[in-house]
């Protein structure tokens, strides 16, 4: 019964996931033109005071080098981004958001704060922090099993 349990529990953390990143796309559409994906790096540099080095996009998002360039060439050319060579180590490239793009990740973490908000008016203090502890643990089992198949 307990596995019924958790794989129905696991199933409904995936959908969970599914439908929160379909409801951000969907807000980040609707209010700047650029694709989710070059707006979710920009919010990523945005907590990172404006900045990062290619490798860590590369890490956070879990993409291939040639698909984070292209990424950046994209931003680049769209004037969300400047990219220079690391002063001690050119094979590193530093990014950094110009104005233009500082502006788009503030309005988009703004209006997601407002969607975290709102979701959460509908739930307990108590609900929130055991929702946040299971998640946490179930982050956790998949992190230390890694790519293992079996657990």
């Amino acid at each position: 019964m307990a596995t019924n349990n958790a794989e129905a529990m696991v199933k409904t953390a995936v959908s969970l996931g599914q439908k929160y990143s379909e409801m951000t796309d969907r807000i980040i559409t609707r209010l700047c033109g650029y694709s989710p994906v070059q707006v979710k790096v920009l919010c990523l540099m945005y907590k990172n005071n404006g900045s990062i080095l290619q490798k860590e996009i590369e890490s956070h998002f879990s993409f291939s080098r040639p698909a984070i360039s292209q990424l950046v060439d994209q931003m680049e050319s769209n004037g969300l981004i400047t990219r220079t060579d690391v002063e001690n180590d050119k094979r590193k490239k530093l990014i950094k958001m110009t104005p233009a793009g500082a502006e788009i990740a503030k309005k988009v973490t703004g209006e997601l704060g407002r969607f975290y908000r709102k979701m959460g008016e509908n739930l307990s203090s108590d609900e929130l922090r055991n929702a946040s502890e299971i998640f946490r643990k179930l982050i956790k089992i998949l992190e230390i099993n890694g790519d293992h198949t079996t657990f």
